[in-house]
């Protein structure tokens, strides 16, 4: 075999070699990018899943400062200061529309506080099917819980949250986006009302 016919083969070995090579490489790099998104969706799922209002946050025990007007819009996100997962802009206002603790007063607050929280991390923790279910199962528990404090009033009270947390273009248009990822899902069981729930109330 000539010099020219052995490199032709040779050539050809390395070409096949750095063929097999690369695809393992991709392979490698799918498969973990692929498990890498699935942990983070769990993840995302348990703590969505997680999210609860509670009897603190209700009565306001630990209740932010106000927050400078432009971080408030700066950014989906907004500020919270608390970190009780509502935006502090939107807690305030709610405080600010239902200040008294009689107990109409508080099932309102309560339930707006809670269907905040449930809007907000629609907004925040929501990018694959998955974690689009979770926060749709909580939000739907939000919404009745707006029921269960008013069976006439809780259409207002939906549009007053509604109106606070998605209060700029930017919002809208996160909140347009990920019903892209929207799918059939299950209604879930037991008490809507987070801090019912929590202090073993129907």
């Amino acid at each position: 075999m000539s010099a020219q016919g052995s490199g032709r083969i040779f050539l050809h070995v390395r070409l096949l070699l750095a063929i097999v090579i690369g695809s393992y490489v991709l392979i490698v790099i799918f498969t973990y990018l692929h498990d890498h998104e699935a942990r983070l969706s769990a993840a995302s799922v348990s703590k969505i899943s997680a999210q609860r209002l509670t009897a603190d946050d209700v009565a306001g025990t630990y209740l932010p400062p106000s927050p400078n007007s432009t971080e408030a819009g700066a950014t989906i996100a907004g500020t919270d200061a608390n970190d009780n997962g509502i935006r502090d802009d939107v807690e305030l206002a709610i405080f600010g529309e239902y200040p008294t603790s009689t107990a109409t007063s508080t099932a309102i607050r309560s339930a707006e506080l809670q269907y905040a929280m449930d809007l907000q991390i629609q907004l925040t923790d929501v990018f694959d099917t998955d974690t689009w279910k979770a926060a749709v199962v909580q939000w739907g528990k939000g919404f009745s819980c707006l029921y269960d404090a008013s069976s006439t009033g809780y259409g207002v009270f939906e549009s007053e949250v509604e109106n606070s947390v998605l209060n700029t273009k930017d919002r809208v248009g996160r909140y347009d986006s990920i019903q892209k990822y929207r799918v059939a899902y299950k209604l879930s069981s037991g008490p809507d009302c987070d801090v019912s729930r929590e202090q073993g109330h129907a």
